[in-house]
């Protein structure tokens, strides 16, 4: 636990160090390359990837894949147009990864699902995610902003406060920050890893043209490890 610590509070110096820097400044680069003619892909709620209990009525539901479910042959894809609870699956895919990377790495984290019976039924959040970092005594709990398609109809999550809310995209940021922490290159310093996973967040398509912010915010929002600001000392 104390070197889990020690290695969030080593990363959450060597961002706030790095931040401040001007190649890290300003705004990601933009791209030109767009997924527009993309055909989006859904699950069905109750067959989403990984074995899941219902909180609320203690229902198992999940689709008959191997324990971790990361690859594409191991998903059953439907379309939009099934009458079923859907969730896109990329939405689900960045949170369920950043999930399974943070246990992996031996941190507390938790991924509640409600069963599609009783966000129907009774309206409860259909996801909440948890993470405790070492040392503390309290959950850090956000709600994927996942979109989620009943019939034809979108809707996003409602009665939460909007603070908690995390777009899917914050969970890819901090999943790949998790493993980048845990892949140690030979005496690589942390800011050196800090600064290669920044170099390839910066260059990856999916985040070019939103600003430095949004990585320390996810990052903090998920996690909790830069409380005081990105230009602040720990």
């Amino acid at each position: 636990m104390d070197g889990q610590r020690e290695q969030l509070i080593e990363a959450a110096i060597s961002l706030k160090k790095l931040c401040t820097e001007k190649a890290y400044c300003g705004e990601l680069p933009r791209g030109t390359a767009s997924n527009s003619n993309a055909q989006a892909l859904y699950f069905a709620w109750d067959e989403l990837p990984g074995k899941h209990t219902c909180p609320k009525c203690g229902r198992r539901f999940g689709g008959n894949y191997k324990p971790n479910a990361r690859y594409e042959g191991e998903r059953k894809y439907v379309c939009r147009s099934d009458k079923r609870f859907l969730v896109k699956n990329i939405d689900f895919e960045h949170v369920f990864e950043a999930y399974l990377n943070l246990k992996e790495a031996g941190y507390d984290v938790k991924f509640d699902l409600h069963c599609s019976g009783c966000i129907a039924d009774q309206g409860p959040v259909p996801a909440v995610f948890r993470f405790r970092a070492p040392g503390s005594s309290e959950y850090i709990s956000t709600i994927p902003d996942m979109r989620y398609i009943l019939s034809s109809d979108t809707h996003y999550v409602k009665g939460v406060s909007p603070q908690a809310h995390r777009s899917p995209w914050d969970y890819a940021i901090v999943s790949s920050l998790i493993k980048a922490l845990g892949d140690r290159q030979g005496s690589s310093s942390m800011e050196k890893r800090c600064r290669e996973w920044l170099d390839g967040v910066r260059d990856g398509n999916m985040y070019r043209g939103q600003p430095w912010d949004t990585i320390f915010n996810a990052v903090n929002g998920i996690l909790g490890i830069m409380q005081d600001g990105p230009q602040d000392d720990v």
